[in-house]
């Protein structure tokens, strides 16, 4: 199965939910199951947020979040802001502060610094450590999408 085949299979699946071209969602048992055909994820670990899929040898690389995992909406709100950033804005730090003031609105007159001791003070730092290596991952499979489809030329 080609690449627009299994798109357009996807697009037909509602088990599926395609956020961007390159985001995705779907409940891992279904996968690990093999109830989603077109889709084999080698190694799929259902307790996972994530998984990274390659479609054919030139073609794209998908995100795919964990529906069934109890963080996923929380997950997702990160990727659907950073999928729409360039490389250059995820590795601007003032980033993570702009996402945090558009998902909780009772903070978005906090300055930088105060956000940082708010994450310090109520120890949820490791929200912005999941910000900056959501950031890092997608802007390797950028990279990567971006040599392999040079290579295929």
């Amino acid at each position: 199965m080609n690449e627009k085949e299994l798109l357009n299979q996807v697009k037909l699946n509602s088990n599926i939910e395609i956020i961007y071209k390159n985001l995705w969602a779907v409940n891992f048992d279904y996968l690990s199951n093999g109830w989603l055909q077109g889709i084999t994820i080698d190694n799929l670990d259902i307790e996972s947020y994530l998984t990274i899929v390659e479609f054919g040898i030139n073609s794209s690389t998908t995100v795919i979040l964990n529906k069934g995992h109890k963080n996923y909406e929380k997950i997702l709100s990160v990727f659907k802001f950073i999928m729409k950033l360039s490389i250059k804005e995820m590795q601007n730090k003032n980033t993570f502060y702009k996402w945090f003031r558009c998902n909780f609105k009772n903070y978005k007159k906090y300055s930088n610094v105060q956000i940082d001791s708010l994450l310090k003070k109520h120890d949820i730092s490791k929200v912005k450590e999941f910000y900056n290596q959501s950031c890092l991952l997608e802007i390797q499979r950028r990279r990567d999408e971006k040599i392999r489809k040079k290579k295929g030329r």
